[in-house]
């Protein structure tokens, strides 16, 4: 059920697909997916998919991927059950277009079900479908961000209240290519000043307002008028992301005195790298500098 293929270039380029609505052999193929799983263990809770997952497992074949398929698809279908906004799109995943779960609040930001719970099978993972309908809940219910703002969110730069110059613009693209080339297993934050000057923070990642606070004096040590900072949390890193085996990149930008932008770009780590798995969303920050 995965379509097309992988994203090619290079680690700067955005992935401009986005989600589309399920063509009716689609459909098809997850009904009877779901209807399979239903009539092996009935409702769709977290204890029996736990539990079917673990018995297929031990039975089924590792190298034939339709176990994972269509328990993927019944984990996506009791997320439905349990959050009225979310719906199944297909998404541009690692793979090419794959089954997702999307919700209102966050329709770019969507939860790959088929290809995590595939992900999980070729790992010969247990014992982890609850704690992923725990964290792909809470993925598609919060807001993007770091949660220390209320601003709406926009699909383009120019769509900002103030959209910033094109110096700013550029420097948060080349601040947002690095970021993505530089995803890993540990989470980590930088600035990025005009050359491009790249220098990582020493101290606590997490920490957003101390990463701003130590990125404004090395812009100000060096008299420059543009900043951008970048936080990357890996896939397997904290809150929302830390079962949805999707990270986040969030990006700064801004010149003296203007308000900034920001964005943030959620991604994957497939055989080929970091691969962003859709559009990032831009939002407007107090100024940097």
């Amino acid at each position: 059920m995965a379509l097309g293929a992988p994203p090619t270039g290079t680690a700067l380029e955005v992935v401009a697909a986005g989600p589309r609505d399920l063509t009716s052999e689609e459909l098809a193929l997850l009904e009877v997916a779901v209807a399979r799983v239903r009539g092996l263990i009935g409702p769709l809770e977290p204890i029996g998919l736990g539990a079917l997952w673990s018995r297929l497992l031990q039975a089924a074949d590792s190298t034939d991927p339709e176990p994972a398929r269509f328990v993927g698809m019944a984990i996506g279908t009791a997320l439905l059950d349990v959050e009225p906004s979310a719906r199944w799109v297909a998404y541009f995943g690692p793979n090419g277009f794959t089954p997702a779960v999307v919700s209102d609040v966050r329709p770019l930001a969507p939860v790959l079900v088929v290809a995590d719970a595939m992900a999980r099978w070729r790992e010969r993972a247990d014992g982890w479908v609850g704690a992923y309908l725990d964290g792909a809940l809470a993925h598609l219910v919060h807001t993007p961000g770091d949660g220390d703002d209320d601003e709406p969110w926009y699909a383009t730069v120019d769509d900002l209240p103030e959209p910033p110059t094109q110096q700013v613009r550029d420097l948060a693209a080349v601040a947002a290519g690095i970021g993505l080339q530089s995803a890993g297993s540990e989470p980590h934050a930088f600035a990025v000043l005009p050359g491009p000057d790249v220098t990582s923070c020493p101290f606590d990642a997490t920490d957003r307002a101390g990463v701003r606070a130590w990125a404004r004096e090395r812009a100000n040590a060096s008299a420059s008028s543009v900043l951008a900072v970048v936080w990357v949390d890996p896939p397997e890193g904290v809150g929302r992301h830390a079962t949805a085996h999707t990270g986040s990149m969030l990006v700064e930008a801004g010149e003296r005195g203007r308000p900034g932008m920001t964005s943030v770009q959620e991604y994957v780590l497939g055989p080929d790298g970091p691969q962003p798995t859709g559009p990032a969303v831009v939002g407007p920050v107090a100024p940097l500098l």
